[in-house]
């Protein structure tokens, strides 16, 4: 399973790829392939840092993005992979396990959606860092006690 750092530079690499440096000799299905990698390290970002000034739209991701020197660039690396470990800590992610209670299946719902896509938030509320571009699997248990009464 890739790392945490590993995805993210695997996404800023295909961005920059793309949108800062990209090849003119590609035939048409691999600048379409090249876009589509592209725009989903571009939502990838948005959705982990979206309570972030500089990934708060799309033209601020890019415009952050498009300050990255090389597809590796180790300060916007190091950037990206501080601001996922801190999302981690906060969030209560540990090794990549979260974990969290419901008492009704629409709780566990709203428990897991951020881990399996973006979340999208009502008009007015801070908007509120999404797991998925960080998450490979997502388990959830049941239990339940049942009392009996002698």
């Amino acid at each position: 399973m890739p790392t945490i750092e590993t995805i993210i530079k695997d996404h800023l690499r295909e961005y920059f790829e793309h949108y800062c440096e990209p090849c003119e000799d590609l035939e048409p299905a691999e600048q379409e392939e090249g876009l589509h990698l592209a725009d989903t390290a571009l939502e990838a970002f948005r959705a982990l840092f979206c309570n972030h000034k500089d990934f708060a739209t799309d033209e601020a991701a890019m415009e952050f993005l498009s300050t990255a020197k090389s597809a590796s660039d180790p300060v916007i690396l190091t950037q990206l992979i501080a601001r996922v470990k801190q999302l981690m800590a906060t969030e209560q992610v540990v090794d990549g396990i979260g974990a969290g209670n419901a008492d009704t299946a629409e709780e566990l719902g709203q428990l897991i959606e951020r881990f399996v896509k973006t979340v999208s938030v009502p008009e007015g509320e801070p908007p509120r860092a999404s797991l998925w571009p960080i998450v490979r699997i997502v388990r959830y248990e049941t239990i339940r006690t049942y009392w009996s009464k002698y």
